[in-house]
């Protein structure tokens, strides 16, 4: 059985990690994204996980409004993100026992190193 049958994507989640100023980032949410968990931890450090407001993307589309949305961001909410020690695209997956992994190819215009306004903080 192909591991597309047996692995759905669920969404991504984006962690951004460290400390540093959240308000600015939480203020540019809109409507796109929601906080998940607003005080997590990742290793040893405290992370926000925020996720896309939409149920019903496929994971290349989920990324492209996770990236507009980096984009978009005014100025001082740039700066926050810029200040996180790690920005993590978590990709959530529903599967069983097997497989242990599976891979996606995304088109080429999804990755921020295609893009030409790529943020520099990436």
């Amino acid at each position: 059985m192909p591991v597309e049958a047996t692995v759905r994507f669920l969404n991504i989640d984006l962690l951004l990690v460290g400390g540093f100023d959240r308000k600015p980032l939480l203020d540019a949410l809109g409507d796109t994204l929601f906080v998940m968990h607003d005080d997590a931890v990742l290793g040893s450090e405290r992370c926000i996980v925020l996720e896309v407001n939409a149920w019903d993307l496929d994971l290349s589309r989920t990324l492209r409004v996770l990236l507009r949305w980096v984009e978009g961001l005014p100025p001082r909410a740039r700066r926050s993100w810029a200040a996180a020690s790690r920005r993590v695209f978590d990709i959530g997956i529903h599967a069983g026992l097997t497989p242990h992994a599976t891979a996606w190819t995304l088109p080429r215009r999804t990755s921020p190193r295609s893009r030409r306004r790529a943020p520099r903080s990436w």
